[in-house]
């Protein structure tokens, strides 16, 4: 205690006072990506009286749900939803709306970011003061996987979405197989909505053929929360028959020119089935889409192991990046059903809108900063800056020194610890004041 005590007073003797930076905020967001949860964020913050920039890099808005045939559990036309939520973007007077453009270049902080939208007439440059990051997810193709590309009568989920769409098949016999190319090595994460669009799509067919035979073949069946629970249970007494197979043992498709049978071993029964079927379905996971890369580069934020975007915490700090201003919701975030989106395209647009309805970011006080005379320009400290606060300026005797923006410093240190010319301090904890605390430490005490 007598050390602690020593150590505080010799380090306060070395304080100096520290003043909070506030820099200005622009009540303008951006919204990348033009789907059910970007669309939710863009209307939301528009209802909070903000401008909105959505872009989207395909032609059209409404993303993967534009596929879908019905929603589970409610079975409602997935279009019933969507339609009018595009037709409000499209016609909204506070929403400057980018088709077929992408986001080339982003630089500044929260409240004043700077940024370019490409498109093919050209680019686009505009200020905002938060970015909301919704740019959806992909479905695997599973080429090679259980026939897929070899017979014409295995389709994927999506697929089969688009045939109850325009021509709804009648068939005597289908099997649906869950976890197609997810829970693997090289994808070890659960995709969370292929076991309800199986089985919206099992109930589907059974509803068109009462008299078909309608298998899901699973792994694990993963029906959580109340309604989808419910929806699990009047698929089976409409008739869609559920079995259980093991990755070391996993289903047969057998046929000439098409799939006939699958041959899977029923963990359950404890032997081998032949299903005939006319269409075989497979559960293909939601993966990351090709566009996180460029995205995390672009904003400097974290993708996970698998691919998607990481925030900062995910109980703490949800829907939210490291980086301040950034946030983040839908199935660029983690898979997710239609639902779930839109709650957290809520969430995370909400959150935008706090810094910029304050009208003011206040920096913290402990900062880094650089002292020119020892700074050689190296640019170590750019390099390790998580939050691209640190940048190279030309100094005024005509050489490099390295210059630190203090509203997006969160004083991590790191910058001050990869240094190599001791040029980076840190506000509260410098070089001296740290020695003194260490010769208080080791001095005699009586």
């Amino acid at each position: 205690a007598k050390r602690l005590i020593r150590m505080g007073v010799a380090k306060a003797c070395l304080l100096e006072p520290q003043d909070e930076v506030e820099s200005g905020g622009i009540p303008v967001a951006l919204v990348i990506g033009g789907g059910i949860a970007g669309m939710t964020a863009a209307l939301n913050l528009t209802r909070q009286g903000f401008h909105v920039h959505l872009v989207e890099k395909e032609a059209q808005l409404g993303g993967r749900l534009l596929q879908i045939n019905r929603l589970c559990p409610t079975d409602e036309e997935a279009f019933g939803l969507i339609g009018p939520i595009i037709q409000e973007v499209e016609e909204h007077g506070q929403i400057t709306l980018y088709v077929s453009s992408t986001v080339s270049e982003v630089s500044g902080y929260v409240g004043n970011f700077q940024i370019t939208v490409a498109a093919d007439d050209g680019e686009q440059k505009f200020d905002a003061g938060t970015i909301i990051v919704a740019t959806g997810a992909d479905v695997l193709q599973p080429v090679g996987m259980y026939g897929y590309g070899q017979f014409p009568n295995v389709l994927t989920q999506l697929e089969l979405e688009d045939r109850l769409k325009a021509e709804p098949p009648i068939v005597a016999g289908a099997v649906l197989i869950n976890c197609v190319g997810s829970r693997i090595p090289e994808r070890p994460y659960c995709s969370r909505v292929c076991c309800m669009t199986s089985l919206k799509n099992a109930t589907q067919l059974k509803k068109l053929n009462p008299d078909a035979h309608v298998y899901v073949l699973h792994r694990d069946l993963l029906t959580y929360g109340v309604e989808f629970e419910r929806y699990y249970r009047q698929a089976m007494k409409a008739g869609v028959r559920f079995l259980r197979y093991d990755l070391e043992n996993p289903p047969q498709i057998v046929g000439r020119g098409r799939a006939e049978n699958v041959v899977v071993w029923d963990a359950l029964r404890g032997r081998e089935l032949h299903l005939p079927v006319d269409l075989v379905v497979l559960s293909t996971p939601l993966v990351p889409g090709p566009d996180n890369a460029t995205i995390s580069r672009l904003l400097k934020v974290p993708l996970g192991e698998s691919g998607f975007f990481l925030e900062a915490h995910i109980k703490l700090r949800p829907v939210e990046f490291a980086t301040d201003g950034i946030y983040v919701c839908g199935t660029t975030r983690w898979p997710a059903d239609v639902s779930e989106s839109i709650s957290q395209a809520y969430a995370a647009s909400t959150k935008a809108a706090i810094p910029m309805r304050m009208g003011v970011v206040t920096a913290e006080a402990i900062t880094a900063y650089s002292e020119p005379s020892f700074c050689t320009g190296c640019g170590t400290c750019v390099v390790t800056c998580p939050f691209n606060a640190i940048e190279l300026q030309m100094h005024g005797n005509g050489r490099q020194v390295a210059s630190v923006n203090v509203v997006q410093c969160k004083g991590c240190g790191s910058c001050v610890a990869a240094c190599p010319s001791k040029a980076m301090q840190q506000r509260g904890f410098t070089d001296w004041q740290v020695l003194r605390m260490i010769e208080a430490c080791g001095s005699w005490i009586d």
